[in-house]
């Protein structure tokens, strides 16, 4: 597999732009956020999960599963119900481990595996990581330091990754 991580526009300017590969909108009449997909257009409003009031990005599956992403934390909607995968309701940090013991700061995008799994990016953390269908988390590229450096795992660096496609 291939994993390509990119810094390019802020998540704030982002949001406010939208189009063809998505953005965040808000509808204007009932002040409700939306995320715009080229397929399908997601209403992030009605999605109850206890405490979470900042959703950063979503990943729709062919099964109608949904990944959302927060500041701190992983969790996954299918068959209505949503369950924490990976990290923590409010608490930022830098740790791998299982589940509710990983540690993010920033996650900005997400890209599933063939096999269930997720990759990150973590802005804040300037690092890749890797959240197994179990929901054990490793840290793949970077290792937690701001930087520009080419490499292969904790030797490379990025500054402030929130893009990522894997092939």
């Amino acid at each position: 597999h291939r994993i390509c991580a990119m810094s390019a526009t802020p998540p704030a300017k982002r949001a406010k732009e939208g189009g063809a590969a998505g953005g965040k909108t808000v509808d204007p009449a009932s002040k409700r956020q939306f995320w715009e997909h080229p397929t399908k257009l997601y209403r992030v409003s009605r999605m109850e999960i206890p405490g979470v009031t900042d959703i950063y990005c979503l990943l729709a599956t062919w099964d109608e599963e949904l990944f959302v992403a927060t500041h701190t934390a992983i969790y996954l909607k299918a068959h209505g119900r949503v369950t924490l995968i990976a990290g923590h309701l409010s608490e930022i940090g830098f740790m791998d481990g299982e589940r509710s013991e990983a540690r993010f700061n920033g996650i900005f995008d997400l890209a599933l595996m063939r096999d269930g799994g997720v990759f990150l990016t973590d802005n804040g953390n300037h690092s890749v990581r890797l959240v197994s269908p179990s929901g054990k988390v490793t840290t793949v590229v970077g290792d937690g330091q701001k930087g520009f450096s080419d490499g292969i795992g904790r030797t490379a660096r990025f500054n402030g990754p929130h893009g990522i496609v894997v092939d």
